[in-house]
């Protein structure tokens, strides 16, 4: 007998330069038009970067008038609103949110706990994340070396600190290994291992919940792509996860029917074409 589906909601799609496409709206848009309603920095200067939507006070207030709006929209279909609705899983404030150029994490972190305290004010019967890459911060020194990226601890982002909010309830953590590394697939294995790993561990020993590998992917040949994947449901599932306790299941970015033709990062896993890697998704699901 198979699970009942649940969906994982993000209220915020676009909020870092990195993430396509560029016409997605986002936190840019936001900052466009709390800049059109005459809001200054308080240096004085126009609102015009992507992170000016963390700090921003009427992007902020919207975004919180849009959670609300969005977490007690009754569905048409079935009647209920979505704060109560059960084929909701949980919601993602944000995807991917970087701050470039703060090591201190708190202008983040500040915004995270903001917009966490009101979704929940909405909403209490869902969990509540925030769909961060993983970086690691100031809360964890002895891990700085681990991340993929050179400045990664200057994005705003800090793994411990951000998930260790009260009103967050689960972590999650993203590997891009394609995009982040320039080194051979064995290479690409070995830090998948030891991202996944670290982040595990560093939960279990600090804020004490369950992580989520919320986004990964491969780029092709199959047979490399399906390694990938075969190491990472390994790594993030019982029983063969490094860390049973607080290793909280896999999400993959994503699928597609066969000859899809907007596969513009290369990413698509295409059904039933690439039969192999929904194999070792079905697998790993228990199907």
């Amino acid at each position: 007998m198979r699970a009942p589906l649940r969906a994982q909601l993000c209220l915020h799609l676009r909020a870092s330069a990195h993430s396509p496409p560029r016409d997605a709206g986002g936190a840019i848009a936001y900052v466009k038009w709390a800049h059109a309603a005459g809001e200054r920095a308080p240096d004085g200067s126009h609102l015009h970067r992507r992170e000016d939507f963390f700090t921003s006070d009427l992007c902020r207030s919207w975004f919180k008038r849009f959670i609300s709006h969005l977490l007690s929209r009754v569905n048409t279909v079935t009647g209920a609103a979505y704060r109560d609705d059960p084929a909701i899983f949980a919601w993602e404030l944000v995807n991917e949110p970087r701050y470039q150029g703060d090591d201190t994490g708190d202008v983040l972190q500040r915004w995270i706990e903001e917009m966490a305290a009101h979704a929940k004010s909405v909403d209490a019967n869902h969990m509540l994340t925030v769909g961060a890459e993983g970086f690691y911060g100031a809360a964890s020194p002895s891990r700085a070396g681990d991340n993929p990226i050179s400045g990664a601890a200057r994005m705003g982002g800090d793994f411990v600190r951000n998930f260790a909010v009260s009103d967050v309830d689960f972590a999650c953590v993203h590997v891009w290994a394609d995009l982040w590394l320039y080194c051979d697939e064995e290479c690409k294995l070995r830090f998948l291992d030891g991202w996944i790993t670290g982040h595990l561990e560093e939960a279990r020993n600090t804020f004490a919940k369950p992580v989520l590998l919320e986004e990964f992917g491969k780029w092709k040949p199959l047979g490399t792509r399906d390694a990938f994947f075969r190491r990472a449901f390994q790594l993030s599932l019982p029983p063969d996860t490094p860390v049973p306790s607080h290793a909280g299941g896999v999400l993959f970015w994503h699928m597609d029917p066969t000859d899809y033709p907007h596969d513009v990062d290369g990413f698509s896993v295409q059904v039933p074409g690439e039969i192999g890697t929904a194999e070792i998704v079905g697998a790993a699901a228990g199907t």
